[in-house]
């Protein structure tokens, strides 16, 4: 071995673009209903804009009672505990492998849900909420956000859309509860 210094060159490289779920492109026009296919392309007619409503006082009940206002997303979110079926759907509409999950929020337009597995944002989902009657409610929707909670468990918030009229997903949720 030689005594002297061996001196290397390195040289700076450029890392690629991100790539994966996490990738955003700031410059990328955002996602509509209609680019994620859950939407009809049909064009909407400008609409008048709504008279904006006046403030009204709540009576002492209400204020009591913590009443607040029905058009906040957050008045119609209500806890909810219940273990559900999750199932995504394929780009022709299938659905794919289903797996257990438990629910934790629901509303009218979303439902929150813990699971092992992760969900990209923009899958669409069918989920079979087993409550104690003997066949599963199905719900539709599309995932709007997926965190990553703790203990391996990942936090899915779905929006609900209406079920499509096709004949596969509620074949698909007959198939599922006549196994239980």
């Amino acid at each position: 071995m030689s005594s002297e210094a061996t001196l290397m060159e390195f040289r700076s490289c450029v890392s690629p673009p991100p790539a994966g779920p996490n990738a955003v492109d700031p410059s990328a026009p955002a996602l509509t209903g209609r680019m994620l296919g859950v939407e009809s392309p049909t064009p909407e007619a400008p609409r008048a804009p709504e008279p904006v409503p006046q403030a009204k006082e709540d009576s002492p009940v209400e204020q009591a009672a913590g009443a607040s206002e029905e058009g906040s997303p957050e008045a119609s979110i209500r806890p909810f505990n219940a273990e559900i079926d999750a199932c995504e759907i394929d780009d022709r509409g299938r659905p794919e492998t289903a797996w257990s999950a438990r629910a934790r929020e629901l509303g009218r337009s979303q439902m929150v849900f813990l699971s092992r597995r992760m969900c990209y944002p923009g899958r669409r989902l069918v989920v079979l909420i087993h409550l104690t009657d003997h066949s599963p409610a199905p719900l539709y929707g599309l995932v709007q956000a997926c965190e990553y909670e703790a203990d391996g468990l990942y936090r899915v918030e779905l929006r609900l859309l209406p079920m499509p009229d096709g004949g596969r997903l509620r074949e698909w949720a007959d198939q599922i509860s006549s196994r239980r």
